[in-house]
């Protein structure tokens, strides 16, 4: 039986590394994400709508993203179209 998921965040994304790695505050943006650091990193994030969730977040620490479409830092009051994780169903 899968881990029951009540919200879907890069915290609990597959292709989040389980590295903690603690964030500065000056690298967040004010609802708890990440800020775009290059021209490269911000097109990544349209590409694949990484978004920063409503709502104000405290965070402390950030993970690395291993998808090769996002391959940027994240926090988990962030999410995108590339989120997975075992057991999900996709539509056939």
């Amino acid at each position: 039986m899968s881990e029951l998921i009540t919200r879907l965040n890069c915290s609990n994304c597959k292709h989040v590394s389980t590295n903690v790695i603690p964030v500065m505050k000056s690298e967040l943006n004010p609802n708890g994400g990440i800020k775009d650091q290059t021209k490269e990193e911000k097109a990544r994030a349209r590409k694949v709508r990484l978004i920063t969730l409503p709502g104000k977040m405290n965070v402390t620490d950030k993970h690395w993203c291993n998808n090769s479409e996002v391959d940027q830092w994240v926090t988990k009051h962030m999410w995108c179209r590339r989120w997975e994780a075992s057991g999900m169903i996709n539509p056939k």
